[in-house]
């Protein structure tokens, strides 16, 4: 019996497997279609793109006090952008945007389940990762919305709010990963051990860099918060290095000469 080869013979298979027959087309096409509705595309495409401006319209309307004056359009525009309606209807609109993403991506699953691939669960974990790193960018977003509000009330504290801005967006993308990591855990049955499993040598190798990566990062804590530093700072050290401070960060500190 002949060896199985790596490669020859290997290739053309592959590539048949992705040519649709004609029935594969109409299998597509009808089982694309008994999911698609207008009135859902309809209503997600109404609230991702036109809700906004609609109520930006009305809201503009009911308080402008002269339509002939443009300053007070002009002011109109601003207090909407600043008001709790924009601010829900903003998220009503992106949250539908997503959502039509999700709604795509189930038309491609459905696609290529009509055609006997086994891409069922694609879909949830789409869906769970998309609103996932959405919520991470608005919570995000909120956080450096509430350090501007305390930077304006304590400006001299400056470099240690971009440091806690910092740390925490660090701690937010490392959870939004680990999270991700748990969606395809339980999504795909696939272990998470099973991605961090590496060898003896591997598994030094990794345990050295990080603790050479948290000895650079600690390093760089502490000299943000010791207050002897900040940006912009005209420093000289012992060993010649001299220039103004132009970034503090974790693992390194730009000075340009």
């Amino acid at each position: 019996m002949p060896r199985q080869s790596a490669i020859a013979g290997q290739i053309a298979p592959i590539i048949e497997s992705f040519i649709l027959s004609i029935d594969d087309l109409h299998a597509i096409i009808r089982h694309v279609s008994d999911i698609l509705s207008a009135v859902d595309l309809a209503v997600l495409i109404a609230f991702g793109w036109l809700m906004v401006p609609f109520i930006r319209i009305i809201y503009s309307f009911i308080n402008a006090a002269t339509k002939s004056n443009k300053a007070s359009d002009k002011k109109n525009e601003d207090s909407f952008e600043k008001s709790y309606l924009y601010f829900v209807s903003d998220h009503l609109s992106q949250i539908s945007r997503l959502a039509l993403l999700v709604y795509a991506c189930d038309c491609v699953v459905v696609a290529f389940v009509s055609v006997g691939y086994k891409a069922e669960i694609v879909s949830n974990v789409f869906a769970k990762i998309l609103y996932t790193s959405w919520l991470a960018r608005r919570f995000s977003s909120l956080k450096r919305y509430l350090l501007g509000k305390v930077l304006d009330r304590a400006p001299n504290n400056c470099d240690k709010i971009q440091l806690l801005n910092r740390i925490t967006d660090g701690m937010v993308y490392a959870l939004l990963g680990v999270k991700i990591l748990e969606y395809l855990s339980v999504e795909t049955g696939l272990a998470l051990g099973s991605i961090f499993a590496v060898g003896t040598t591997g598994g030094l190798i990794i345990s050295l860099a990080s603790q050479e990566i948290a000895k650079g990062i600690m390093s760089g804590v502490e000299m943000a918060t010791s207050d002897r530093f900040y940006e912009g700072d005209n420093v000289h050290f012992g060993d010649g290095t001299q220039g103004y401070i132009v970034k503090m960060g974790f693992l390194r500190t730009k000075i340009r000469k």
